[in-house]
């Protein structure tokens, strides 16, 4: 059973229409400098700001997602994949995949419970999931079609699936900016390393 907010259970409980509205925030990083880049897209028709934890947030809207997102939220330690599709033409996309790294990137989504008749917030919106962004594709249409830009997001549960630190190589360790802190993982234990005296030679 979903564990939603009292308001919402209290309106719900009237058998009167809720209105429910999805809310994606991103944490991308900055190419160049690594530093933390946010951004939110939600599906209502126009741009709006949104308090999460004591937190404002402002979200796009306006067409930014183009398809229903039907939010994977299940418990236990799978890990839970999907896919959202955003508009390969707003701006506010175009810079985030042309100016910021979203490979890895934090993801949260949730959902805005609002009385349909007045379009007021019931309660402050409620978190179905959050995880990571594993890729990133960008759909480029035929003339005349209609393309964009698919998101594919893993819960949090992704991060038990990682490798270990005894098992990443150098090359994969050069990946993150040069480090080559495991250069010489391959051959650790291998060689024979003198700490503050002179090797003794055998007798002869």
């Amino acid at each position: 059973m979903r564990d939603l907010p009292q308001p919402v259970l209290t309106h719900l409980a009237t058998r009167r229409q809720l209105a429910t509205e999805t809310l994606i925030w991103i944490i991308a990083r900055n190419r160049q400098t690594g530093a933390p880049a946010p951004a939110g897209f939600w599906s209502g028709a126009y741009e709006s700001e949104f308090t999460i934890a004591g937190e404002p947030r402002l979200y796009h809207g306006a067409g930014v997602l183009t398809d229903a997102v039907g939010v994977v939220s299940r418990k236990g330690l799978d890990v839970q994949r999907q896919e959202v599709r955003v508009s390969g033409l707003a701006p506010e996309v175009l810079a985030l995949i042309r100016l910021y790294d979203l490979r890895g990137a934090p993801f949260q989504i949730h959902q805005a419970h609002l009385d349909p008749e007045t379009m007021s917030l019931l309660a402050e919106p409620h978190l179905e999931t959050e995880g990571a962004v594993e890729t990133l594709e960008e759909l480029r249409p035929a003339p005349g079609g209609e393309g964009g830009v698919t998101l594919r997001l893993a819960s949090g549960m992704r991060a038990l699936t990682f490798t270990v630190p005894l098992k990443k190589s150098d090359e994969a360790q050069k990946m993150r900016g040069g480090d080559r802190f495991r250069r010489y993982g391959d051959i650790s234990g291998s060689v024979q390393t003198i700490w503050g005296e002179k090797k003794a030679e055998p007798k002869k």
